[in-house]
């Protein structure tokens, strides 16, 4: 009888570990997906239209939920985009990219450039040479890091970690790279990149 119940209660235990394997990578999936915050974004006219639309879905036919005049913000997720044209608002509507900029109308990069020291300019120059996309190497040059990056990228924003994780996988590596004291005042940072070597994940600690 007690070796039953004992085979009993392994297999109840096998089942509670297979459950929790199957959940977990969905626990991290979500985390991570909180962890991606958001960003603000400006609108901009296009032509004639000095609105933008808000939708219930991210579909132009959608039902207008909210409108927003040319130069204000709106707050977006930055996890990813739907239809690959549509971001998600934090208040659940739907924009349409096109009338977004996340460049601040009021930012005049040459006032800022001839602010800079030489030292600051040819550390500039020469990460325009090496990416050629002006808003990339604004961030690297604010020390920012962001979901999408390239690995070279946040090396070249934020340096070499103070310690690095390397994980094994069927389809390929990823990496885990810690920050304890990061950049622009940031507590301990975890930056994830997945298998083509972009973030995928960033978390500060609390």
């Amino acid at each position: 009888m007690k070796h039953r119940i004992g085979i009993a209660f392994a297999g109840a235990a096998t089942l509670v570990m297979l459950a929790g394997l199957f959940s977990f990578p969905t626990q991290v999936r979500a985390q991570e997906q909180d962890d991606a915050g958001v960003q603000k974004m400006w609108v901009v006219p296009r032509g004639t239209v000095l609105i933008l639309r808000l939708y219930d879905e991210p579909n132009p036919l959608g039902k207008t939920q909210k409108i927003v005049p040319a130069g204000q913000t709106v707050e977006v997720e930055t996890a990813g985009m739907h239809n690959k044209y549509w971001y998600k608002t934090t208040e659940g509507f739907y924009a349409h990219f096109y009338y977004l900029t996340d460049v601040d109308p009021a930012h005049d990069p040459e006032a800022e450039r001839n602010a800079m020291n030489d030292e600051m300019r040819a550390r500039e120059d020469e990460l325009l040479k090496r990416y050629n996309n002006i808003r990339l190497v604004q961030t690297i040059m604010a020390q920012k890091t962001e979901i999408g990056m390239e690995m070279r990228v946040v090396m070249d924003s934020w340096g070499s970690p103070d310690d690095t994780i390397t994980i094994p996988g069927t389809m390929g590596d990823t990496w885990s790279w810690i920050y304890y004291t990061p950049p622009t005042g940031f507590k301990r940072t975890v930056i994830k990149f997945d298998t083509t070597k972009r973030v995928i994940s960033i978390q500060v600690d609390k």
